[in-house]
Protein backbone atom coordinates (compact mmCIF):
# COMPACT_ATOMS: atom_id res chain seq x y z
CA UNK A 1 0.00 0.00 0.00
CA UNK A 2 1.06 3.60 -0.54
CA UNK A 3 2.79 5.26 2.43
CA UNK A 4 4.10 8.67 3.35
CA UNK A 5 6.41 10.11 6.00
CA UNK A 6 4.29 11.63 8.74
CA UNK A 7 7.06 13.60 10.48
CA UNK A 8 5.97 12.37 13.91
CA UNK A 9 9.08 12.46 16.15
CA UNK A 10 10.58 9.04 16.73
CA UNK A 11 8.84 7.39 13.79
CA UNK A 12 10.54 5.71 10.89
CA UNK A 13 9.12 4.48 7.63
CA UNK A 14 9.10 0.87 6.55
CA UNK A 15 12.17 -0.53 4.73
CA UNK A 16 12.59 -0.11 1.00
CA UNK A 17 11.41 -3.28 -0.71
CA UNK A 18 13.12 -5.03 -3.59
CA UNK A 19 12.03 -3.38 -6.83
CA UNK A 20 12.71 -3.18 -10.54
CA UNK A 21 13.30 -0.04 -12.53
CA UNK A 22 14.74 1.47 -15.68
CA UNK A 23 18.53 1.04 -16.11
CA UNK A 24 20.79 4.09 -16.26
CA UNK A 25 21.29 3.65 -19.99
CA UNK A 26 17.92 5.41 -20.29
CA UNK A 27 19.04 8.26 -18.03
CA UNK A 28 18.33 11.71 -19.42
CA UNK A 29 20.96 14.40 -19.66
CA UNK A 30 21.48 16.65 -16.68
CA UNK A 31 20.01 20.18 -16.72
CA UNK A 32 22.19 22.77 -18.37
CA UNK A 33 23.03 24.29 -14.99
CA UNK A 34 24.52 21.01 -13.74
CA UNK A 35 28.16 20.28 -14.70
CA UNK A 36 28.12 17.28 -17.03
CA UNK A 37 30.92 15.37 -15.19
CA UNK A 38 28.44 14.65 -12.42
CA UNK A 39 26.28 12.66 -14.82
CA UNK A 40 28.34 11.38 -17.74
CA UNK A 41 30.55 8.83 -16.03
CA UNK A 42 31.00 5.43 -17.70
CA UNK A 43 30.55 3.23 -14.63
CA UNK A 44 26.87 2.36 -14.64
CA UNK A 45 25.07 -0.96 -14.73
CA UNK A 46 24.53 -2.28 -18.23
CA UNK A 47 21.12 -2.57 -19.83
CA UNK A 48 19.26 -5.47 -18.27
CA UNK A 49 16.40 -5.67 -20.75
CA UNK A 50 12.69 -4.88 -20.13
CA UNK A 51 11.79 -4.55 -16.47
CA UNK A 52 8.66 -3.98 -14.47
CA UNK A 53 8.03 -0.35 -13.58
CA UNK A 54 7.76 -0.76 -9.82
CA UNK A 55 8.65 2.40 -7.85
CA UNK A 56 11.93 2.41 -5.96
CA UNK A 57 12.78 5.27 -3.64
CA UNK A 58 16.34 6.42 -3.08
CA UNK A 59 16.83 7.17 0.64
CA UNK A 60 19.71 9.52 1.26
CA UNK A 61 20.98 10.50 4.71
CA UNK A 62 22.24 14.09 4.88
CA UNK A 63 24.50 15.14 7.75
CA UNK A 64 22.97 17.82 9.94
CA UNK A 65 25.77 20.33 9.39
CA UNK A 66 25.33 20.10 5.62
CA UNK A 67 21.57 20.27 5.39
CA UNK A 68 21.52 24.05 5.07
CA UNK A 69 23.32 23.88 1.72
CA UNK A 70 20.51 21.69 0.42
CA UNK A 71 17.47 23.39 1.98
CA UNK A 72 18.56 26.97 1.36
CA UNK A 73 16.98 30.10 2.76
CA UNK A 74 13.26 29.57 3.44
CA UNK A 75 13.41 26.32 1.46
CA UNK A 76 14.56 28.02 -1.74
CA UNK A 77 17.25 25.37 -2.24
CA UNK A 78 14.72 22.55 -2.19
CA UNK A 79 12.55 24.36 -4.72
CA UNK A 80 15.52 24.85 -7.03
CA UNK A 81 16.47 21.20 -6.59
CA UNK A 82 12.99 20.06 -7.64
CA UNK A 83 12.75 22.40 -10.60
CA UNK A 84 16.33 21.93 -11.76
CA UNK A 85 16.31 18.13 -11.74
CA UNK A 86 12.66 17.33 -12.36
CA UNK A 87 12.62 15.20 -9.22
CA UNK A 88 10.18 14.92 -6.35
CA UNK A 89 11.26 14.13 -2.81
CA UNK A 90 10.46 14.39 0.89
CA UNK A 91 12.85 15.61 3.57
CA UNK A 92 12.23 14.37 7.11
CA UNK A 93 12.08 16.92 9.89
CA UNK A 94 13.51 14.58 12.49
CA UNK A 95 16.94 13.00 12.50
CA UNK A 96 17.22 9.41 11.27
CA UNK A 97 20.41 7.36 11.82
CA UNK A 98 22.45 10.49 12.48
CA UNK A 99 21.06 12.77 9.81
CA UNK A 100 17.94 13.89 7.97
CA UNK A 101 16.55 11.55 5.36
CA UNK A 102 15.81 12.75 1.85
CA UNK A 103 13.51 10.29 0.08
CA UNK A 104 13.84 10.79 -3.68
CA UNK A 105 11.00 9.35 -5.73
CA UNK A 106 11.27 7.58 -9.11
CA UNK A 107 11.86 7.72 -12.05
CA UNK A 108 15.48 6.63 -11.91
CA UNK A 109 16.82 9.32 -14.24
CA UNK A 110 15.31 12.07 -12.07
CA UNK A 111 16.74 10.43 -8.94
CA UNK A 112 20.19 10.38 -10.47
CA UNK A 113 20.00 14.02 -11.53
CA UNK A 114 18.89 14.90 -8.00
CA UNK A 115 21.81 12.98 -6.45
CA UNK A 116 24.27 14.65 -8.83
CA UNK A 117 22.91 18.09 -7.91
CA UNK A 118 23.09 17.30 -4.18
CA UNK A 119 26.76 16.34 -4.50
CA UNK A 120 27.42 19.57 -6.35
CA UNK A 121 25.70 21.56 -3.58
CA UNK A 122 27.59 19.72 -0.84
CA UNK A 123 30.82 20.82 -2.46
CA UNK A 124 29.72 24.47 -2.58
CA UNK A 125 31.93 25.34 0.38
CA UNK A 126 34.90 24.76 -1.92
CA UNK A 127 33.57 26.90 -4.76
CA UNK A 128 31.45 24.03 -6.08
CA UNK A 129 34.55 22.22 -7.32
CA UNK A 130 34.03 18.69 -8.62
CA UNK A 131 37.18 17.76 -6.69
CA UNK A 132 35.84 18.99 -3.33
CA UNK A 133 35.51 16.16 -0.79
CA UNK A 134 31.96 15.33 0.24
CA UNK A 135 30.21 12.51 2.08
CA UNK A 136 26.84 11.09 1.09
CA UNK A 137 25.02 8.18 2.73
CA UNK A 138 22.41 5.87 1.31
CA UNK A 139 20.11 3.33 2.96
CA UNK A 140 20.41 -0.07 1.29
CA UNK A 141 17.96 -2.95 1.80
CA UNK A 142 19.78 -5.62 3.82
CA UNK A 143 18.68 -8.25 1.31
CA UNK A 144 20.55 -6.37 -1.43
CA UNK A 145 23.73 -5.58 0.51
CA UNK A 146 25.56 -8.53 -1.03
CA UNK A 147 24.85 -7.27 -4.53
CA UNK A 148 26.47 -3.92 -3.69
CA UNK A 149 29.47 -5.46 -1.90
CA UNK A 150 29.94 -8.00 -4.68
CA UNK A 151 31.61 -11.39 -4.71
CA UNK A 152 34.91 -11.20 -2.82
CA UNK A 153 34.22 -7.47 -2.40
CA UNK A 154 34.43 -6.75 -6.12
CA UNK A 155 31.44 -4.40 -5.99
CA UNK A 156 33.21 -2.21 -3.48
CA UNK A 157 36.45 -2.43 -5.47
CA UNK A 158 34.66 -1.05 -8.53
CA UNK A 159 33.27 1.84 -6.52
CA UNK A 160 36.64 2.58 -4.92
CA UNK A 161 38.21 2.64 -8.38
CA UNK A 162 36.23 5.84 -8.92
CA UNK A 163 38.33 7.51 -6.22
CA UNK A 164 35.95 7.21 -3.26
CA UNK A 165 36.05 5.46 0.08
CA UNK A 166 33.11 3.16 0.74
CA UNK A 167 31.84 1.68 3.96
CA UNK A 168 28.72 -0.29 4.81
CA UNK A 169 27.75 -1.06 8.38
CA UNK A 170 27.49 -4.77 9.12
CA UNK A 171 24.40 -4.39 11.26
CA UNK A 172 21.01 -2.98 10.27
CA UNK A 173 20.61 0.67 11.25
CA UNK A 174 16.84 0.34 10.78
CA UNK A 175 14.63 -2.71 10.25
CA UNK A 176 15.86 -4.38 7.08
CA UNK A 177 18.22 -1.58 6.06
CA UNK A 178 21.97 -0.99 6.19
CA UNK A 179 23.83 2.30 5.81
CA UNK A 180 26.26 2.85 2.95
CA UNK A 181 28.64 5.79 3.35
CA UNK A 182 30.67 7.18 0.45
CA UNK A 183 33.33 9.89 0.71
CA UNK A 184 35.50 11.46 -1.98
CA UNK A 185 35.48 14.12 -4.69
CA UNK A 186 31.95 15.37 -5.31
CA UNK A 187 31.91 14.12 -8.88
CA UNK A 188 33.11 10.64 -7.91
CA UNK A 189 30.64 10.35 -5.01
CA UNK A 190 27.83 11.31 -7.38
CA UNK A 191 28.77 8.55 -9.81
CA UNK A 192 29.29 5.99 -7.03
CA UNK A 193 25.93 6.62 -5.35
CA UNK A 194 24.14 6.72 -8.70
CA UNK A 195 25.76 3.40 -9.61
CA UNK A 196 24.46 1.84 -6.39
CA UNK A 197 20.97 3.28 -6.93
CA UNK A 198 20.94 1.85 -10.46
CA UNK A 199 22.02 -1.59 -9.19
CA UNK A 200 19.26 -1.55 -6.59
CA UNK A 201 16.73 -0.51 -9.22
CA UNK A 202 17.77 -3.43 -11.39
CA UNK A 203 17.51 -5.92 -8.50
Amino acid sequence: STWALDFVPGTYSRPVQQCFFTPPSAMLHAPAALPSPYMTQPMMTEHMGPMASTPLEARLILDGDKIGSIVGKAGAGLKQLREGTGSTFTLTRDFVVGGRMLVVNPPLDAQQRCIASICERLSAGDNASAAATVTLKLLVPSTEAGKIIGKAGNGFKELRALGVTVDMQREDVAPGERLLSTTGPAQAVSVAINTVVAKLAAA
